[in-house]
């Protein structure tokens, strides 16, 4: 914000900026006046500004690995009395962090060379009844026994989880998709009630149809288009933009 208005000052003003971006001009006269002037920052900004020094110093000196419960304990044992979640907060700031034990989990896969295709709502999540788009995201869970995939479709109108489903790693994640599509569309179906009927009924069998799936934004085959009895076309997109290959 602060180098955004020192770059746009002599074209537009400070004043007219600040009341575009609904930013009050005299913190931007305050902080300019701290960095010319340290001394008047607050007491809070001078310490944290030393603590962070020597967070920075004692993660440096333990080769990059240390996250903040053990850079807590090196400056407990050099007598800097600091809470844990204040090391937290400044390592944070500093964008520095320790080494994370085991193997890094990688759901999604970039593709470039596939284009990106068009956003089906426009970036509006919103229906005026139930069962008119739904959005799903998938994600995984570490566990003692390893990690699991969660796939979960909500209901855009209802704001609530219409459908989940939780697989191995060894499923394909396609299957997946399929598998809860299909049932939160039986799970959403609605109920007809009808008197019973003494006359034989005969079932005859339907054609299997194959479903229209569309890609979104992250190349992933999860748009489903289909229609439900009594009631009108539901959509499903996904929330997630990161690109996968397929």
């Amino acid at each position: 914000m602060m180098y955004f208005i020192e770059e746009s000052r002599e074209a537009f003003g400070v004043e007219p900026i600040c009341k575009a971006l609904q930013f009050a001009p005299s913190t931007y006269y305050d902080r300019r006046a701290i960095v010319r002037d340290p001394e008047r920052a607050s007491r809070r900004a001078k310490s944290d500004a030393a603590m962070s020094l020597r967070i920075d110093g004692a993660w440096e000196d333990n080769r990059k690995l240390y996250g903040a419960r053990k850079i807590w304990h090196v400056l407990r044992r050099d007598g800097q009395d600091v809470a844990r979640c204040t090391v937290e907060r400044l390592m944070r700031a500093l964008g520095i962090r320790g080494v994370v034990r085991g193997k890094r989990v990688v759901t999604t896969n970039p593709d470039t060379s596939l284009p990106c295709p068009d956003d089906k709502v426009n970036r509006i999540f919103k229906a005026d009844r139930p069962n008119k788009l739904w959005v799903s995201d998938f994600t995984y869970v570490p566990t003692w026994s390893g990690t699991v995939y969660v796939a979960f479709v909500i209901d855009v109108f209802a704001r609530r989880i219409v459908g989940w489903r939780v697989s191995a790693p060894s499923q394909r994640r396609w299957t997946i998709w399929l598998s809860i599509c299909r049932k939160t569309m039986r799970s959403r179906r609605p109920q007809t009630s009808s008197r019973p009927s003494r006359r034989p009924v005969t079932k005859t069998p339907r054609p299997k149809r194959a479903p229209n799936v569309i890609t979104t934004a992250s190349h992933c085959p999860i748009i489903w288009i289909g229609k439900m009895k009594s009631c009108r076309p539901v959509t499903l997109v996904m929330a997630a933009a990161a690109p996968c290959a397929r």
